[in-house]
């Protein structure tokens, strides 16, 4: 009996050894110096939007060159620089007195082109397992921030009797959809459970449950319909007792 029972434990061991080799992905980052010499900006600054165009033609032409070359969460070579590109002081423009509300409503909708831009740049569209997953999540987490703050300088703006800002007045709609395509597909997203850690997905449904109740208001009843009905979609999909609970708190008050 003994006998039987070794070569199985054996095989058992092979097995968790061989399926946690395989989730294990080897850093094959940059270093900050080595991004900065391919052009990447400076990671330790706040960075502009000129810092921000130079990242996105950087990220580009690395992600064509070796798409496993890009900067990681959890990397001790690589970690503060993805931590730069998804940094929320990015974003500290907004709060400067003197620049026009017109002003800002240019550079962070050029925030959410990058955004939608980066989030492909780490998308491996030849695989359904992601290399990339834990960054996914938290590009992902930065988006839905960055629409919540052109929400509030929507409503500022809405709110202004400048006449520059006045004619900017009726793009409201845009980006209130722009929003609302964004949380549909993340919610698309949140269902993957072959692709992300169960703790991240956990915590995305917290954001996303976060973000919508927080932008209640911008939502037209129509558009609650269909949100309801993907967020209802998620929770019959997702096996998280966590991920439905989160969920199933947003669903009651879009339904109401």
């Amino acid at each position: 009996m003994y006998r039987l029972k070794n070569p199985v434990v054996i095989l058992i061991l092979v097995m968790l050894i061989a399926g946690s080799c395989k989730k294990s992905k080897k850093d094959l980052s940059l270093t900050a110096k080595e991004y900065q010499m391919k052009g990447m900006p400076e990671n330790d600054k706040i960075w502009s939007d000129q810092d921000y165009i130079n990242a996105h033609n950087t990220l580009g032409s690395l992600r064509v060159s070796n798409f496993l070359s890009l900067p990681r969460k959890h990397s001790d070579k690589s970690g503060a620089v993805f931590s730069r590109i998804i940094n929320k002081e990015n974003l500290s423009f907004l709060n400067d007195s003197t620049i026009s509300l017109r002003d800002k409503a240019f550079r962070i909708q050029y925030f959410s082109s990058f955004l939608n831009e980066l989030s492909r740049m780490y998308t491996d569209n030849l695989k359904k397992e992601q290399y990339y997953d834990e960054e996914l999540i938290d590009i992902h987490i930065f988006e839905l921030f960055v629409r919540k703050k052109m929400l509030e300088l929507a409503g500022k703006i809405m709110n202004s009797k400048e006449k520059e800002d006045i004619s900017m007045q009726s793009g409201t709609k845009a980006i209130v959809k722009g929003y609302l395509n964004l949380v549909s597909a993340v919610l698309r997203e949140q269902v993957k459970t072959e692709i992300f850690p169960a703790r991240d997905l956990k915590r995305l449904s917290m954001e996303v449950s976060n973000s919508l109740m927080e932008n209640l208001s911008w939502i037209e009843p129509a558009d609650r319909q269909k949100i309801s009905v993907e967020v209802q979609n998620t929770i019959d999909k997702s096996p998280s007792g966590s991920v439905k609970k989160n969920y199933g708190k947003i669903l009651k008050l879009l339904k109401e």
